[in-house]
């Protein structure tokens, strides 16, 4: 699945993580940057052989998203990811594969629900229950010359596997009208959470250190804690904090074809009317709470992150 490498910089590219910084984290600053973004990703998407506009236009049939190290990809000028993970309800995955094959790509195999190279490094005990990660299977196709593409089914609208990753930078996603960043202050800064409250594995631990690597601070604590100004629950970055797609925390960059739109308004109908978490390693911060969950609600469907402790 999904690894971000530093990528050669000899041949100079638009930084659009140096030109959010420049430009502001307002939603107004963000629509000045729908061209470049668009550019970026129809640049990122030449070695699969994809067009940008076809793809998206199928992702709006389908309800899919792009999320994983692609995303991250687009942000960082430096970072590179490996494949390409389209995120998909259970029912939609059939036409995603089907599209998919017509570009060329191989017949997907099916990587099974117990994954030795799951995304981004989750808990892979993927049982389909309530205590899931609510991802069902996972279609593996590759294009002769090209890049791979893993099509992820989920159980659950797609978009709430998202904050079950493994840290805060990459809670980020690609839909058929923008980009959409859950923390984008901390990404942009290179720093992020670690979303687990129990015990971590050695296999999160391996997709952390690889981030670490590649210039990204992650700690279970929210980044320089004992300063005054943290507020425990209230700071969209705390990881106490109870987040829902609506708040002022989410960065949300239209594609040229949505830039005069209500982002807020477009998030909610046509991502998700209600979608609520709050980080696994809620217990890591200044307030001492017994709290060691994290939780996923999307409309009335809602997951839990849940970390087995010895």
């Amino acid at each position: 699945m999904s690894s971000a490498t530093v990528a050669n910089t000899d041949n100079a590219r638009i930084d659009l993580k140096e030109l959010i910084l420049r430009e502001g984290l307002a939603e107004e600053d963000c629509c000045r940057l729908s061209e470049e973004a668009y550019d970026l990703l129809r640049e990122a998407l030449q070695p699969y052989g994809l067009d940008t506009g076809e793809l998206l236009s199928k992702m709006k049939d389908c309800k899919a998203y792009i999320s994983g190290s692609f995303p991250l990809s687009i942000i960082h000028a430096r970072v590179k990811s490996n494949d390409l993970d389209i995120y998909v309800q259970e029912e939609g995955m059939a036409e995603i594969v089907e599209f998919l094959v017509s570009k060329g790509y191989n017949t997907p195999v099916e990587m099974g629900s117990q994954m030795t190279t799951y995304k981004e490094g989750e808990d892979t005990d993927n049982d389909g229950g309530f205590m899931s990660n609510g991802i069902a299977k996972v279609m593996y196709t590759k294009r002769q010359g090209g890049g791979v593409v893993n099509v992820v089914a989920t159980k659950c609208p797609p978009i709430q596997v998202i904050p079950l990753f493994h840290s805060t930078v990459v809670m980020n996603y690609i839909a058929y009208h923008g980009i959409v960043m859950l923390y984008p202050k901390t990404t942009l800064n290179n720093t992020g959470s670690i979303n687990c409250g129990g015990k971590i594995t050695a296999k999160m631990l391996g997709c952390i250190d690889k981030y670490k690597e590649r210039g990204f601070t992650l700690t279970r604590s929210y980044p320089n804690v004992n300063t005054s100004k943290h507020r425990c629950g209230v700071n969209p970055y705390c990881p106490q904090t109870i987040r829902h797609l609506q708040d002022r925390g989410v960065l949300h960059i239209p594609f040229p074809d949505y830039s005069e739109e209500e982002l807020g308004k477009l998030r909610f109908d046509n991502d998700t009317n209600k979608f609520v978490w709050q980080l696994a390693n809620v217990a890591f911060c200044k307030e001492a709470t017994a709290d060691k969950h994290g939780f996923s609600l999307v409309d009335t469907s809602a997951i839990m992150n849940m970390k087995k402790r010895k």
